[in-house]
């Protein structure tokens, strides 16, 4: 015969038992999503890093563009310069 202390019991313990296996899972849900959510920043700070570096050697590439543009035209001026003198003196 059970009695009501022992349903009491049986009851509290099945409850308790379901309390563990729900919080094992909800741990497991917090850990998978927390992962996915890693994974997915990772993912999105490779893309930024590449597009960083992509942007870098585009701004670098025009800048040296400019320095060879300017250093052509400083030694056409220098040349320019040179003639004048020579020919002033």
């Amino acid at each position: 015969m059970t009695t009501p202390t022992t349903s009491a019991v049986e009851s509290v313990t099945s409850e308790l038992s379901r309390l563990e296996e729900n919080e094992e899972r909800a741990i497991q849900a917090v850990n998978q999503s927390f992962d996915a959510l890693q994974s997915l920043i990772n993912k999105r700070k490779q893309e930024v890093l590449s597009s960083l570096e992509i942007i870098q050697q585009q701004k670098k590439k025009a800048f040296n563009e400019q320095l060879q543009l300017i250093e052509a035209e400083k030694g056409r001026v220098e040349r320019d310069c040179e003639g004048m003198l020579l020919i002033s003196q």
